[in-house]
């Protein structure tokens, strides 16, 4: 029961939602996702309601810095971006179309 309890973590993604405004981004995790943060690292976790940042360059309005990734991961789980691969890929989504968005490198 434990294995198929596992392998139901893994089978979806963890949602980090992301929304942009005149001046910036706003990130949060999904309710789902949250609950299952909770569950398997339990009280070792400081989960974040939302983290925002400025804006760059105009095309952080359609897409992502890959690099910002993993700091974006840990400021709203409390783990690392290594840590949370145990309950699957890390997927940021536009809330409003349901989309995931792009990423690119810098």
């Amino acid at each position: 029961m434990v294995a198929a309890r596992a392998l139901d973590f893994a089978s979806e993604p963890i949602v980090i939602h992301r929304s942009v405004n005149g001046n910036g981004q706003t990130f949060a995790l999904d309710p789902l996702s949250e609950a299952r943060v909770r569950e398997r690292f339990g009280s070792r976790v400081h989960i974040l309601p939302r983290v925002s940042l400025g804006l760059e360059t105009e095309a952080d309005y359609a897409s992502m810095r890959v690099e910002l990734m993993p700091q974006i991961v840990q400021l709203l789980t409390g783990v690392s971006h290594a840590q949370l691969e145990v309950l699957g890929e890390v997927v940021f989504r536009d809330p409003v179309t349901d989309e995931d968005v792009p990423l690119r490198s810098e």
